[in-house]
């Protein structure tokens, strides 16, 4: 990863705690803040960063298009992601073009980070939904 890109994440992470700090006061208990940088990248776990995203939930926002989705989506899951459930409706191809997703940050308050390599960018649609759909 270039230098550049590793100083532009490592901004981004800072915002996300930042965020997270912000929202550290939650209007009731139940709401506990959500603060991620999520990334996508081709190629396997060393490969540059392509794009990058923040969402925050518990309030939604941040630089996410589908914030709502994907603040939803972590919300059914508890923020566990491997629990994110696969849509079966959707054929992809077998052709090997990998693809690795990074969230690092903040979910309901806990610290988190998680990365996975995807065999390609329909398997990574397929399984995680509009979580990564930026």
């Amino acid at each position: 990863m270039s230098r550049t890109r590793i100083i532009a994440a490592a901004g981004l992470a800072a915002a996300a705690l930042s965020a997270a700090a912000v929202f550290a006061a939650p209007a009731s208990a139940a709401a506990k803040p959500t603060a991620l940088v999520l990334t996508i990248a081709q190629g396997d776990a060393t490969a540059a960063v392509d794009r990058t995203s923040t969402l925050y939930c518990n309030p939604t926002g941040g630089t996410h298009p589908v914030a709502v989705d994907a603040c939803a989506a972590l919300t059914v899951v508890r923020g566990e992601l491997r629990m994110l459930d696969a849509d079966p409706s959707v054929m992809c191809p077998m052709i090997y073009q990998p693809v690795t997703v990074t969230a690092s940050g903040f979910v309901n308050g806990k610290r988190f980070n998680y990365q996975r390599t995807h065999g390609n960018a329909c398997t990574l649609g397929a399984e995680t939904g509009s979580l990564f759909q930026f």
